[in-house]
């Protein structure tokens, strides 16, 4: 019988239909990359459509779906599950002791290794693999990991919301657990407890020489209304930060350079053969503004939080003032505080500059 009529003969039962977003893999082995998973798309029709990777190329294939079963078949539990599960049915080791830890660590390598994980996976392995992965420390591991199918399916397996916060430096999305370090109001904290459903406990912690332990100097109670509060302000203040660099760009500034045997700072350009040493401390802390004393070119400032804020409330006092987006461009400083990002907000919503939230 030729390979063609074998293909044709091939069974399909109800489970293994492929339907457009499943994960397929090739029935066959043609090539190194035959066990790759790949997901379904509609290729219009009524036809199905893969991307597939063959070497370092990739290819298309398109057909209906009684000739797309003949080449492909439907996934029907994830890579993650299969290999923690022929980890628990082939192992020799008898202690279940000795069985259990080594399932965990098959979870754990599954995770590590980004295997892809389904949405009831953990719920699978503790049923079929008697192995329970849930709880503070393995979210940490799994969050830590940045296996983003595994974080789905433990998040569904424990039923928790994730606490979601934009760090104001990167602007990126983090989820908070216990043991995880953020800014909060300029402050380095470390979540030191989960309250419930909506609430974590939040600390800043100091290294005490005389005691040699770490010292509590202050501690936030942090709700999820909180942490959705900071996203929205943070959202609005880069959006605000976009339309002021648009409309009143500032100037490009460098660092400043002492010349030596002076007490002149001058850009890059000016102090030449002449600079003695760039040093970041040297900034003018107590001015907003500043400039090469020999060509005028804007030089950087670093300007203290007390001016900052004293700023902030110029600003404030006269929002209509030509020099308004200006102050706005240096005070956006300030916005690691919801306090002071509302305050922004509200003089750039008085001088026209944003709409209102």
């Amino acid at each position: 019988m030729s390979t063609d009529e074998e293909k044709i003969m091939i069974p399909i039962r109800g489970e293994e239909i492929i339907r457009v977003g499943d994960f397929i893999e090739r029935r066959a082995p043609w090539g190194s990359d035959y066990q790759r998973e790949y997901k379904v798309r509609d290729g219009g029709d009524g036809k199905l459509l893969v991307k597939y990777q063959s070497g370092k190329d990739w290819y298309e294939y398109r057909a209906v779906p009684d000739e797309f079963h003949q080449s492909w078949r439907r996934v029907a539990e994830s890579p993650a599950v299969r290999f923690v599960r022929l980890l628990t049915q082939k192992t020799r080791i008898q202690s279940y002791q000795a069985r259990y830890g080594l399932v965990r660590q098959a979870i754990e390598l599954a995770v590590k290794a980004h295997l892809r994980f389904d949405e009831g996976d953990f719920t699978v392995i503790k049923e079929q693999c008697d192995c329970s992965f849930r709880g503070e420390n393995e979210y940490r591991f799994v969050v830590e990991s940045g296996n983003g199918s595994a974080l789905v399916a433990l998040e569904k397996h424990m039923e928790r919301r994730p606490f979601l916060y934009i760090d104001p430096y990167s602007n990126e999305k983090k989820r908070l657990y216990e043991g995880a370090s953020f800014k909060w109001e300029g402050l380095g904290v470390k979540v030191t407890s989960i309250k419930g459903e909506n609430n974590l406990i939040a600390c800043q912690q100091e290294y005490d020489a005389e005691t040699r332990t770490q010292k509590t100097r202050r501690t936030f109670r942090i709700s999820r209304d909180d942490l959705q509060r900071f996203a929205d302000l943070r959202r609005r203040v880069m959006l605000l930060y976009v339309r002021l660099q648009t409309l009143y760009p500032l100037p490009q500034r460098e660092f400043p350079f002492v010349v030596k045997d002076s007490s002149a700072f001058l850009c890059e350009g000016c102090a030449g053969d002449n600079r003695h040493r760039r040093d970041y401390n040297l900034s003018y802390p107590d001015l907003i503004e500043a400039n090469c004393e020999n060509c005028g070119k804007a030089i950087c400032t670093k300007p203290s939080r007390e001016l900052l804020l004293a700023t902030l409330s110029r600003a404030e006092a006269d929002p209509d003032s030509q020099d308004t987006p200006k102050f706005l461009h240096y005070v956006l400083g300030l916005s690691t505080h919801i306090v002071y990002m509302e305050r922004i907000l509200n003089v750039a919503e008085a001088a026209g500059l944003v709409g209102g939230a």
